[in-house]
Protein backbone atom coordinates (compact mmCIF):
# COMPACT_ATOMS: atom_id res chain seq x y z
CA UNK A 1 0.00 0.00 0.00
CA UNK A 2 1.11 3.41 -0.98
CA UNK A 3 1.32 6.22 0.77
CA UNK A 4 0.22 9.42 -0.72
CA UNK A 5 2.41 12.64 -0.48
CA UNK A 6 1.92 14.65 1.94
CA UNK A 7 1.32 18.50 0.73
CA UNK A 8 1.07 21.46 2.56
CA UNK A 9 -0.48 24.57 1.53
CA UNK A 10 0.22 27.82 2.92
CA UNK A 11 -3.10 29.85 2.68
CA UNK A 12 -1.64 33.72 3.21
CA UNK A 13 2.16 33.06 2.45
CA UNK A 14 2.25 37.54 3.16
CA UNK A 15 1.61 37.19 6.86
CA UNK A 16 4.10 34.48 6.76
CA UNK A 17 6.71 37.02 5.33
CA UNK A 18 5.72 39.67 7.44
CA UNK A 19 5.93 37.81 10.45
CA UNK A 20 9.48 36.64 9.31
CA UNK A 21 10.27 39.81 8.69
CA UNK A 22 9.39 41.06 12.03
CA UNK A 23 11.62 38.43 13.69
CA UNK A 24 14.51 39.64 11.59
CA UNK A 25 14.27 43.14 12.42
CA UNK A 26 13.48 42.44 16.27
CA UNK A 27 16.44 39.74 16.56
CA UNK A 28 19.00 42.37 14.47
CA UNK A 29 17.56 44.90 16.66
CA UNK A 30 18.80 42.47 19.88
CA UNK A 31 22.11 42.26 18.50
CA UNK A 32 22.49 46.11 18.11
CA UNK A 33 20.93 46.90 21.31
CA UNK A 34 23.21 48.48 23.84
CA UNK A 35 21.00 48.64 26.78
CA UNK A 36 22.16 47.46 30.31
CA UNK A 37 25.52 46.91 28.52
CA UNK A 38 27.37 48.68 32.00
CA UNK A 39 25.41 46.78 33.86
CA UNK A 40 26.69 43.83 32.89
CA UNK A 41 30.26 45.75 32.98
CA UNK A 42 29.61 46.35 36.48
CA UNK A 43 28.26 43.40 37.92
CA UNK A 44 31.66 41.28 36.13
CA UNK A 45 33.99 43.72 37.72
CA UNK A 46 32.81 44.02 40.87
CA UNK A 47 33.93 41.14 42.54
CA UNK A 48 37.29 42.30 41.49
CA UNK A 49 36.87 46.02 42.99
CA UNK A 50 35.34 44.49 46.03
CA UNK A 51 38.49 42.45 46.58
CA UNK A 52 40.79 45.68 45.88
CA UNK A 53 38.69 47.85 48.10
CA UNK A 54 38.56 45.01 51.29
CA UNK A 55 42.26 44.12 50.35
CA UNK A 56 43.30 47.78 50.63
CA UNK A 57 41.78 48.33 54.06
CA UNK A 58 42.76 45.07 55.34
CA UNK A 59 46.55 46.06 54.80
CA UNK A 60 46.41 49.54 56.00
CA UNK A 61 44.90 48.39 59.02
CA UNK A 62 47.58 45.58 59.56
CA UNK A 63 50.34 48.13 58.95
CA UNK A 64 48.55 50.47 61.64
CA UNK A 65 48.65 47.56 64.02
CA UNK A 66 52.43 46.87 63.29
CA UNK A 67 53.51 50.53 63.64
CA UNK A 68 51.41 50.74 66.92
CA UNK A 69 52.98 47.40 68.12
CA UNK A 70 56.78 49.11 67.40
CA UNK A 71 55.59 52.04 69.03
CA UNK A 72 54.34 49.89 72.40
CA UNK A 73 57.54 47.80 72.36
CA UNK A 74 59.76 51.34 72.83
CA UNK A 75 57.56 52.74 75.21
CA UNK A 76 57.53 49.37 77.48
CA UNK A 77 61.39 49.62 77.24
CA UNK A 78 61.88 53.06 77.56
CA UNK A 79 59.21 53.50 80.83
CA UNK A 80 61.48 50.58 82.56
CA UNK A 81 64.80 52.33 81.70
CA UNK A 82 63.93 55.40 83.05
CA UNK A 83 64.16 53.59 86.61
CA UNK A 84 65.72 55.02 89.31
CA UNK A 85 69.21 54.42 90.60
CA UNK A 86 69.32 51.92 93.15
CA UNK A 87 65.61 51.28 93.27
CA UNK A 88 63.52 47.75 92.15
CA UNK A 89 60.69 47.40 89.84
CA UNK A 90 57.59 46.72 91.54
CA UNK A 91 54.77 44.69 90.40
CA UNK A 92 52.11 47.56 90.31
CA UNK A 93 54.48 49.38 88.09
CA UNK A 94 54.58 46.64 85.79
CA UNK A 95 51.62 46.62 85.42
CA UNK A 96 51.66 50.54 84.85
CA UNK A 97 54.18 49.45 81.83
CA UNK A 98 51.79 47.04 80.38
CA UNK A 99 48.96 49.28 80.60
CA UNK A 100 50.25 51.60 78.94
CA UNK A 101 51.73 49.09 75.86
CA UNK A 102 47.18 48.49 75.86
CA UNK A 103 46.57 51.78 75.46
CA UNK A 104 48.95 52.47 72.74
CA UNK A 105 47.59 49.48 70.97
CA UNK A 106 43.90 50.63 70.99
CA UNK A 107 41.53 50.25 69.54
CA UNK A 108 43.66 47.00 68.45
CA UNK A 109 43.01 44.14 71.18
CA UNK A 110 45.81 44.34 73.54
CA UNK A 111 45.28 40.41 74.28
CA UNK A 112 46.72 39.69 70.82
CA UNK A 113 49.96 41.36 71.97
CA UNK A 114 52.53 39.68 73.84
CA UNK A 115 54.93 41.00 75.71
CA UNK A 116 58.37 40.25 76.82
CA UNK A 117 60.71 42.90 79.06
CA UNK A 118 63.98 41.75 80.37
CA UNK A 119 66.81 43.74 82.45
CA UNK A 120 69.94 42.14 81.08
CA UNK A 121 73.54 42.71 82.40
CA UNK A 122 76.20 43.24 80.40
CA UNK A 123 79.71 42.53 81.68
CA UNK A 124 83.17 41.19 81.09
CA UNK A 125 83.89 37.50 82.25
CA UNK A 126 87.05 37.39 85.06
CA UNK A 127 88.04 34.10 83.92
CA UNK A 128 87.61 33.95 80.63
CA UNK A 129 87.89 37.73 79.44
CA UNK A 130 84.75 37.35 77.57
CA UNK A 131 81.90 39.86 77.23
CA UNK A 132 78.71 38.19 78.22
CA UNK A 133 74.92 39.12 78.34
CA UNK A 134 73.22 37.72 81.01
CA UNK A 135 68.89 38.40 82.13
CA UNK A 136 68.41 39.88 85.64
CA UNK A 137 65.11 39.03 85.23
CA UNK A 138 61.98 38.59 82.83
CA UNK A 139 58.28 39.52 82.45
CA UNK A 140 56.15 38.59 80.17
CA UNK A 141 52.30 39.36 79.44
CA UNK A 142 49.89 37.39 77.03
CA UNK A 143 52.04 34.61 75.98
CA UNK A 144 55.13 36.25 75.49
CA UNK A 145 58.70 33.84 75.76
CA UNK A 146 60.94 34.33 78.65
CA UNK A 147 64.16 34.96 77.89
CA UNK A 148 66.61 31.89 80.00
CA UNK A 149 68.54 32.34 83.16
CA UNK A 150 71.41 31.35 80.76
CA UNK A 151 74.19 33.21 78.94
CA UNK A 152 73.15 35.10 75.70
CA UNK A 153 74.33 34.29 72.53
CA UNK A 154 76.00 37.01 70.71
CA UNK A 155 74.96 37.41 66.86
CA UNK A 156 75.14 39.83 63.90
CA UNK A 157 73.32 42.83 63.75
CA UNK A 158 71.07 40.96 60.97
CA UNK A 159 70.19 38.19 62.72
CA UNK A 160 65.94 37.67 64.17
CA UNK A 161 66.29 38.51 67.42
CA UNK A 162 65.13 35.46 69.67
CA UNK A 163 64.67 34.89 73.27
CA UNK A 164 68.36 33.58 74.00
CA UNK A 165 70.36 36.29 71.39
CA UNK A 166 71.20 39.21 71.48
CA UNK A 167 73.33 41.52 68.85
CA UNK A 168 76.79 41.83 69.26
CA UNK A 169 76.48 45.45 68.54
CA UNK A 170 75.32 46.18 71.95
CA UNK A 171 78.27 44.42 73.98
CA UNK A 172 79.48 47.04 75.69
CA UNK A 173 80.00 46.43 79.36
CA UNK A 174 76.88 47.94 81.15
CA UNK A 175 72.87 47.35 81.43
CA UNK A 176 70.33 47.27 79.03
CA UNK A 177 66.69 46.57 79.16
CA UNK A 178 65.21 44.91 76.01
CA UNK A 179 61.27 44.92 74.96
CA UNK A 180 60.02 41.85 72.25
CA UNK A 181 56.54 42.33 71.44
CA UNK A 182 54.62 40.10 68.83
CA UNK A 183 51.42 41.09 67.52
CA UNK A 184 48.99 38.66 65.74
CA UNK A 185 46.41 40.58 63.13
CA UNK A 186 43.82 38.98 61.90
CA UNK A 187 42.09 40.26 58.88
CA UNK A 188 38.07 40.72 59.02
CA UNK A 189 37.57 39.75 55.75
CA UNK A 190 38.91 36.51 54.17
CA UNK A 191 40.87 35.54 56.94
CA UNK A 192 38.74 32.25 57.02
CA UNK A 193 38.99 31.90 52.94
CA UNK A 194 42.18 32.34 53.23
CA UNK A 195 42.77 29.59 55.79
CA UNK A 196 40.73 27.06 53.86
CA UNK A 197 41.66 27.99 50.41
CA UNK A 198 45.51 28.10 50.47
CA UNK A 199 46.07 26.29 53.90
CA UNK A 200 47.95 29.44 55.76
CA UNK A 201 46.83 30.67 59.24
CA UNK A 202 44.84 33.65 57.76
CA UNK A 203 46.90 35.63 60.62
CA UNK A 204 49.64 38.75 60.30
CA UNK A 205 52.21 38.39 62.77
CA UNK A 206 54.52 41.46 63.80
CA UNK A 207 57.56 41.29 65.52
CA UNK A 208 59.36 44.18 67.15
CA UNK A 209 62.49 44.33 69.28
CA UNK A 210 64.20 47.68 71.22
CA UNK A 211 67.25 47.65 73.13
CA UNK A 212 67.22 51.09 75.64
CA UNK A 213 70.01 51.35 78.38
CA UNK A 214 68.97 52.71 81.54
CA UNK A 215 68.76 56.59 81.73
CA UNK A 216 69.39 57.20 85.63
CA UNK A 217 70.68 53.34 86.94
CA UNK A 218 74.36 52.54 86.03
CA UNK A 219 73.63 48.74 86.84
CA UNK A 220 70.91 46.65 86.01
CA UNK A 221 67.83 47.26 86.86
CA UNK A 222 66.20 45.06 89.66
CA UNK A 223 62.91 43.73 90.47
CA UNK A 224 61.18 42.77 93.54
CA UNK A 225 58.00 41.96 92.76
CA UNK A 226 56.63 38.80 91.84
CA UNK A 227 55.40 38.87 88.64
CA UNK A 228 58.85 38.42 86.90
CA UNK A 229 61.21 35.23 86.56
CA UNK A 230 64.38 36.13 88.58
CA UNK A 231 67.62 34.79 87.51
CA UNK A 232 70.07 34.16 89.68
Amino acid sequence: MTMPDATFTIRNPEAVMQTRTRLASRLAGFRHNRKGVAAVEFAMLLPFILLVYFGTVETTQAVMASRKATIAARTIADLVAQQANGTSLTDAQANEVLSSASSIMSPFASTKLAVTVSSINIATNATTGIVEAKPIWTLTANGGVARPCQVLTSVSNTTTPTSTNLPSGIYTPGPVVVADVVFTYQPTFGSSLLNTQTGLSGVLTSRHTVYIRPRASSVAIPYSGSQATQCP
